[in-house]
């Protein structure tokens, strides 16, 4: 009895383990596809991400030079309203006379 027990149980189990083997090399076969298609996937990433960024280093240098030339028109502005307020405390100061 007990020697038909181990057998039912270990005959199942045998089969499993015929089957793994198989499952194995189908999962590592597995492993290897996803493996080249991400080495693939990362290597088409970068050449796109150095594409867009030598398209986008003129639009960075436009970009610097806009900043600067609005500083520059800032500066102006402040100058003039600097101005403008200098000339009207002369202008009141002149029809207070």
């Amino acid at each position: 009895m007990l020697i038909q027990n181990v057998t039912k149980t270990t005959s199942p189990l045998g089969k499993l383990m015929n089957y793994l083997h198989e499952d194995i090399d189908s999962m590592y076969s597995e492993l290897e596809m996803w493996t080249s298609t991400r080495k693939q996937l990362y290597s088409e990433i970068k050449k796109k991400k150095k594409l867009n960024d030598e398209s986008m280093k003129p639009m960075y240098e436009n970009l610097g030079h806009l900043s600067e030339d609005m500083k520059k028109l800032q500066q102006e502005i402040l100058s003039v309203q600097s101005t403008i307020i200098r000339n009207d405390l002369r202008i009141k100061e002149l029809l207070s006379k």
